[in-house]
């Protein structure tokens, strides 16, 4: 999947219940952005209201010194603040120069406003990521 503006495929994991135009829309809505290895993307405490989707690199989300997750293409972060409204629980680094799409609150409420099935299949999405994230940590804590 590509969109014009990007120009790269793209990890279709976290949009996974979206169709081939859906999937084009959300990219196409959302901003594109590069960062260098050691950017602090997001971080613990701020208040974002974006939701990103991890395109190209590697990046982690930690708490101080402690690893939360390890992420890759298809990942998506910020999500808590996003849904819930609240500031960041953790920071995100990027550990390799990355690439990213950032989905701002009023560009989803736009996208809500003119195709609302879309917002409906993206928040699918994002709840299978979610469920996802929650079975890894289960499976690290039972070990």
């Amino acid at each position: 999947m590509r969109c014009r503006r990007y120009g790269h495929p793209v990890d279709k994991r976290f949009f996974e219940f979206l169709s081939h135009d859906e999937r084009v829309d959300c990219l196409c809505l959302g901003d594109f952005a590069k960062y260098p290895s050691g950017t602090v993307l997001i971080r613990r405490g701020d208040l974002s209201g974006t939701l990103w989707v991890l395109l190209h690199g590697e990046a982690q989300a930690k708490i101080q010194t402690t690893l939360l997750s390890d992420m890759k293409p298809g990942d998506a972060f910020g999500e808590i603040s996003f849904i819930l409204g609240t500031v960041a629980s953790a920071d995100v680094v990027a550990v390799t120069d990355v690439s990213v799409l950032e989905l701002s609150k009023e560009a989803m409420e736009r996208l809500f406003r003119q195709r609302p099935s879309v917002v409906a299949s993206l928040y699918r999405s994002l709840a299978a990521e979610l469920a996802r994230r929650l079975v890894r940590v289960s499976e690290r804590v039972a070990t």
